[in-house]
């Protein structure tokens, strides 16, 4: 995931801290039989992000949880965009996610939940992860798989997947006045390289997911009028980057045929014009995909 450096400098620990503290709490209140509500916020344990939603959004381009939280914002839509001037973002621990709120007159205004993926082996004996007889709320940290062809890995993210078919309204609208995309890359088979295609009317309604990550070194592999033919006709997953093989990957698993990725879907021609116009509607594209696959940089981690 690529963070700005407001995101880069939250501690992100000490939340997911407050978070064990609570399951702790609710658990020996449960096999004591005491009272297992939760107390009232730790106003200590809030943690700011962004003066406000505008300082927020000036980072939606390049960092993913900026993203996920604007969106959020303009799915609620509690408040006026204007109206927001001036409230803080804050992070919160609530039960066993970290809550997304703005601080308003009115108190917090939840925008939406963070959970939080681990890969680190010991998770389990720092965190204690695990729930107990009638609590229905998730873990407090879950496990990713490093592996995102192992069966584990395919489950969790398909299940995000179905999360939002079924329970974000949002995520389903209907895309009638979306102004669409100009290309996309068809994943191919196991007996079929990926390949661009250009999109006309009969591909309008496909079902796509696009790629949110960044770049670091300059990829293996971009679209520019030299390499344009080339993937029209198909290209070997051995000449793409890991990150682009792995999405590719899994992108099949979800049963979904195409993906964009925007190294190899906007021309990188030199004089920019191409990409100048299509990085004005990034908002469009990210939001007019089935789902996003966010994917960290591996000279990054």
């Amino acid at each position: 995931m690529v963070l700005c450096a407001v995101c880069r400098a939250i501690d992100f620990g000490s939340l997911l801290d407050a978070c064990l503290e609570q399951y702790q709490n609710r658990r020996e209140a449960y096999f004591s039989d005491r009272d297992s509500t939760l107390p009232p916020p730790d106003i200590a344990s809030w943690i700011k992000q962004h003066g406000d939603i505008f300082e927020l959004e000036k980072c939606f381009q390049w960092c993913d949880l900026c993203r996920v939280i604007f969106q959020a914002f303009e799915r609620e839509m509690v408040v006026e965009k204007e109206d927001a001037r001036g409230l803080p973002i804050v992070f919160r621990p609530a039960r066993n996610k970290i809550e997304v709120c703005y601080k308003s007159e009115e108190g917090l205004i939840n925008l939406c939940r963070l959970d939080a993926y681990m890969e680190d082996d010991d998770a389990i004996a720092c965190y204690g992860i695990n729930t107990f007889p009638e609590d229905v709320s998730p873990p407090i940290l879950k496990k990713l798989d490093k592996d995102p062809g192992s069966k584990k890995f395919l489950d969790i993210t398909s299940g995000f997947l179905r999360s939002c078919q079924e329970n974000h309204g949002s995520c389903n609208r209907s895309l009638e006045s979306w102004n669409p995309l100009k290309r996309l890359i068809n994943v191919g088979t196991q007996t079929r390289s990926p390949f661009l295609v250009d999109i006309f009317p009969a591909l309008r309604k496909v079902e796509w997911v696009s790629l949110s990550y960044c770049w670091g070194e300059e990829p293996s592999m971009k679209l520019t009028e030299n390499t344009i033919s080339i993937l029209r006709h198909g290209i070997a997953l051995s000449r793409l980057d890991p990150t682009i093989r792995d999405v590719i990957f899994i992108t099949r698993a979800f049963g979904i045929p195409y993906i964009w990725i925007d190294a190899l879907c906007i021309v990188q021609d030199l004089n920019g014009a191409e990409w100048n116009e299509e990085a004005s509607r990034m908002h469009e594209i990210y939001g007019g995909r089935r789902s996003p696959l966010s994917s960290p940089v591996r000279a990054v981690l």
